[in-house]
């Protein structure tokens, strides 16, 4: 974590999306849901990127920074 942010590096590049995919892939695995419920609502071109994860609570996410 940093501050309220949660950093994450994927090793896909930046290139026709498949950053985002990874990111979308690697959050639907490590939050055990559908990729149908992992959304990035802003920065989809952009390093930083707000994330919309529907149907996880708030500690399985902090969770992830442990």
């Amino acid at each position: 974590m940093q501050g309220v942010s949660l950093k994450v590096r994927v090793t896909a590049p930046p290139v026709e999306g498949m950053a985002n995919e990874a990111l979308i892939d690697l959050l639907s695995r490590s939050l055990r849901t559908s990729r149908r419920n992992v959304c990035i609502v802003s920065g989809l071109s952009s390093r930083n990127k707000m994330i919309e994860v529907r149907g996880v609570d708030l500690e399985s996410v902090q969770h992830l920074a442990e």
